[in-house]
């Protein structure tokens, strides 16, 4: 399993100082360094100390550990929503090996719309309207894959067919 180190004020509550990250990490740095020290005595003392403020650090909310994939999981819920925040590694490479740009899941439940602008719920709890005329009425149970489209949009293609622009609605 693969853990990930936020440090303070990357992303979770806004914007931090530079300070309180630089506390974070050091914590962090800490624990790391102690790996360098030869003797055993010394090192293991080395992690006993900087293992207890890294977890002073961590129980203060200055460091939190998460593990990969409910990052992951908590991108693709709010896959399509406008959130502040969802760059939780500040855009980095973290995030780019995070990054959710497609969610596969199958059509609960849909409501018909004006001109074909059917609404859908899926499975996974989001709710999607069709922005454009969908050529066939979708169903139940059909699948469906969300895609991330150009300019900042989404599209959605029902059972494998041509894919429409669609707009996140919960």
């Amino acid at each position: 399993m693969r853990l990930l180190v936020l440090l303070a004020g990357l992303g979770l509550a806004g914007p931090a100082s530079a300070q309180d990250a630089d506390r974070s990490s050091k914590a962090f740095d800490a624990v790391a360094a102690c790996r360098k020290i030869a003797d055993i005595v010394e090192r293991l003392a080395c992690f006993d100390r900087s293992v207890d403020a890294f977890a002073a650090a961590r129980s203060r909310g200055d460091v939190v550990v998460v593990d990969r994939t409910r990052v992951v999981e908590r991108k693709r819920a709010s896959f399509g929503l406008a959130t502040v925040g969802n760059d939780v590694f500040g855009g980095g490479p973290e995030d780019r090996a995070t990054e959710v740009r497609e969610v596969e899941t199958t059509i609960r439940a849909v409501t018909a719309g004006r001109g074909d602008l059917w609404t859908l719920e899926l499975a996974n709890g989001q709710v999607w309207r069709a922005v454009e005329a969908l050529r066939f009425p979708p169903k139940p149970g059909q699948p469906v894959k969300l895609k991330t489209a150009s300019l900042g949009g989404f599209r959605a293609s029902v059972a494998g067919r041509s894919s429409v622009l669609v707009k996140r609605l919960r």
